[in-house]
């Protein structure tokens, strides 16, 4: 995994989606750029402890290209001042990408990797701290990162490929993140940021990397505080 599109690596982080739902029927829409060019992230609570979530990322630059799909089910706590989620899931993704090529002509020789990862993953969002209309939220994503669908074009001076086939072994990742709020109850600013430990199976692996990202988030239908008014004499 790598903070950014322009990693010449196989896999990277994309914004972890944790939606902190209180009650049945509550949506929470967030869109994110940064370490990945966009992504878009859905929840919507079934009841009033079971959700789902969704998304998809997107990074393409002059010599990358990766996207991703992730879904996954979980409980959580309606608890306004100390929510608890926990979700499993999977994402599916693809990675095209420019592993090297000739410094001076920025082309041909070169090789290029191609490859499609299915990452099962649980992800426990659980830490928050609230001062106003500031929340901060500590999450944890475990997953695996299985290899499948892997090729490597190897093009000669001359313009020839020559294309060879091994799929890497599978790597576990551990991936704690922070993810920030500001604003109004169904609007607000979101920041998040956090790091990725992975076995490095391959060349193109990175055993540690920062991640960040930020957008905006929206909330429908969710819980609102109750106005406490003062209770009249009799």
């Amino acid at each position: 995994m790598s903070s950014n599109a322009d990693g010449q690596v196989m896999q990277y982080t994309v914004a972890q989606n944790v939606p902190l739902l209180t009650q049945k029927n509550e949506i929470r829409l967030s869109a994110t750029t940064g370490s990945e060019t966009y992504g878009f992230q859905g929840a919507y609570a079934l009841t009033n402890a079971l959700a789902l979530i969704g998304g998809y990322s997107n990074g393409v630059n002059d010599v990358s290209i990766r996207n991703s799909w992730e879904f996954a089910i979980g409980y959580f706590e309606s608890n306004e001042n100390s929510p608890f989620e926990i979700y499993c899931g999977a994402e599916r993704y693809y990675r095209n990408f420019t592993a090297w090529s000739d410094p001076l002509v920025h082309s041909i020789p070169s090789e290029i990797i191609r490859t499609h990862c299915t990452i099962p993953f649980v992800q426990l969002d659980a830490i928050t701290y609230n001062a106003r209309s500031q929340r901060f939220t500590g999450s944890f994503k475990i997953g695996y990162v299985i290899y499948d669908h892997f090729s490597s074009t190897e093009f000669s001076a001359n313009g020839a490929p020559n294309t060879s086939q091994a799929i890497p072994n599978s790597a576990p990742f551990f991936e704690p993140c922070i993810t920030y709020r500001l604003g109004l109850h169904k609007v607000s600013f979101q920041a998040q940021m956090g790091l990725t430990f992975q076995t490095t199976m391959t060349n193109f692996d990175a055993p540690l990397n920062f991640f960040m990202n930020f957008g905006l988030s929206l909330k429908l239908f969710g819980h609102i505080r109750p106005k406490i008014t003062p209770a009249k004499n009799s």
